[in-house]
């Protein structure tokens, strides 16, 4: 059986569901409001960031801090081109050193041949000479 409302309850309803679509249009809107708000704040935001990372004070800054990290790069190739240069001259001085030990320990072995040589022939003719001397009392 078909159910039959009064015109006042028929209102009622309707009211109640345009109060409804009302309210899900005003926190729709509320809603689309905070976004924009939100969108704007980051808008704003981003936009300083850029001015600030363009604004000359900053170029300024950030050239003096590349200006002064290749300053010090630069000192420091020259620092290590100067050990550089120091120890190819303690190479050389290294190997000019083993240079002259070597001649020193060839020229002493030669030395010490040479007074071997010398003491032979001083023993030799130290024999030759007792040897001589035994002859010549034998042929007496």
């Amino acid at each position: 059986m078909a159910r039959t409302y009064s015109l006042e309850q028929v209102l009622g309803l309707k009211r109640q569901l345009e109060d409804q679509r009302k309210l899900q249009l005003a926190q729709a809107e509320q809603a689309r409001q905070e976004q924009v708000e939100r969108l704007d704040l980051m808008l704003r935001l981003m936009e300083d960031q850029c001015d600030a990372k363009v604004s000359p004070d900053m170029i300024e800054q950030r050239g003096q801090f590349f200006f002064s990290h290749l300053t010090r790069i630069q000192d420091a190739r020259k620092t290590l081109q100067s050990a550089i240069d120091l120890r190819d001259v303690a190479q050389a001085h290294l190997v000019q050193a083993s240079v002259n030990r070597k001649k020193f320990e060839v020229h002493k072995e030669s030395t010490m041949a040479v007074a071997r040589q010398a003491e032979q022939a001083i023993e030799q003719s130290l024999l030759d000479e007792s040897a001589i001397q035994v002859y010549l009392r034998q042929a007496r």
